[in-house]
């Protein structure tokens, strides 16, 4: 899923499965730079344990 932010920014959401008792899940961001459309560019990623 994409969520439409401000200006040039989104935030994807993917996932499969589910959280229901799930122990030390690991949430994976990632921020990208959309300037030019045709090639959007990782700017920045990181994990969240959960």
């Amino acid at each position: 899923m994409i969520i439409p932010l401000l200006g040039a920014t989104f935030v994807a959401v993917r996932g499969r499965g589910s959280f229901e008792g799930v122990y030390g899940a690991k949430l994976n961001v990632k921020t990208y730079d959309i300037t030019d459309k045709n090639k959007a560019k990782v700017v920045d990623s990181s994990n969240i344990n959960l």
